[in-house]
């Protein structure tokens, strides 16, 4: 018993696979190009793999935190004027505090 096969279509698939094989790979070279830039502007920015060095500090006034505690304001209506959180404005008292 013989089997017939149709080369035409087995043509038409491995065209197709080519086709599909170099869109699919233009698409890798493409996004490596993405991420090779993106990690360059990370590490000129100060960081590496897009991730900050260290823990981020919250960026707010330190040194009012103590002054405006010692005029006898709560921590948390301190951090709601400076805009940090109560942890923030309680690591910045202490802080003063051991340095003075």
């Amino acid at each position: 018993m013989s089997v017939l096969v149709d080369t035409n279509i087995l043509l038409r698939s491995h065209a197709m696979f080519i086709v599909v094989a170099a869109m699919a790979e233009l698409e890798r070279n493409i996004i490596r190009e993405r991420v090779v830039a993106g990690l360059e502007y990370a590490r000129q920015s100060g960081t590496r793999s897009g991730r900050p060095f260290g823990r981020p500090r919250a960026v707010f006034r330190r040194d009012q935190a103590p002054y405006l505690r010692a005029e006898g304001q709560s921590l948390r209506e301190i951090a709601r004027r400076l805009g940090t959180s109560v942890a923030s404005v309680r690591r910045a008292c202490q802080e003063s505090h051991e340095a003075s």
